[in-house]
């Protein structure tokens, strides 16, 4: 999904959770991919490939 170093932000991550879950697990199951949820405004989500 993203070269080393690729950063991915999701905005609206918390208002829309439901839209974003499938998205998300399929990052949280890619080899190197990092994730966190900054619960700011309508919540971003970000990813990054080591």
């Amino acid at each position: 999904m993203l070269h080393p170093g690729g950063l991915l932000a999701v905005d609206n991550a918390l208002s829309h959770a439901a839209e974003v879950a499938p998205l998300a697990g399929r990052l949280d199951a890619e080899p190197g991919m990092h994730t966190v949820t900054v619960p700011v405004g309508t919540g971003v989500l970000l990813a990054f490939r080591s």
